[in-house]
């Protein structure tokens, strides 16, 4: 049985469906489901004020409550620096 499932949610009907796929897991009871919204940080000519739109966790919470058994909890994450998907220097470069 899954112990901890992660779902990523963008506010798109994939996450209805991503989380209308978790009955179909074998989710323990004594387990948790967290449902994680990643956000790009705003652009330093960004105003202020403007809105910065995020889907409803709470309601994917709900949702994510009435399929299955365990705990369902939501946060929010700003994604702070990106990484670099290779290193410097590609292995199929020479000096």
């Amino acid at each position: 049985m899954l112990s901890k499932i992660l779902v990523a949610v963008d506010g798109s009907g994939v996450t209805h469906g991503v989380l209308h796929s978790l009955h179909w897991l074998q989710v323990a009871a004594d387990g948790r489901v967290e449902l994680v919204y990643v956000r790009t940080p705003p652009m330093p000519d960004t105003p202020a004020d403007k809105p910065h739109p995020e889907p409803d966790l709470a309601a994917y919470v709900d949702l994510c409550r009435q399929i299955v058994p365990c705990p369902c909890s939501a946060q929010v994450r700003t994604v702070t620096r990106q990484r670099k998907l290779w290193p410097r220097r590609r292995p199929w470069e020479r000096n």
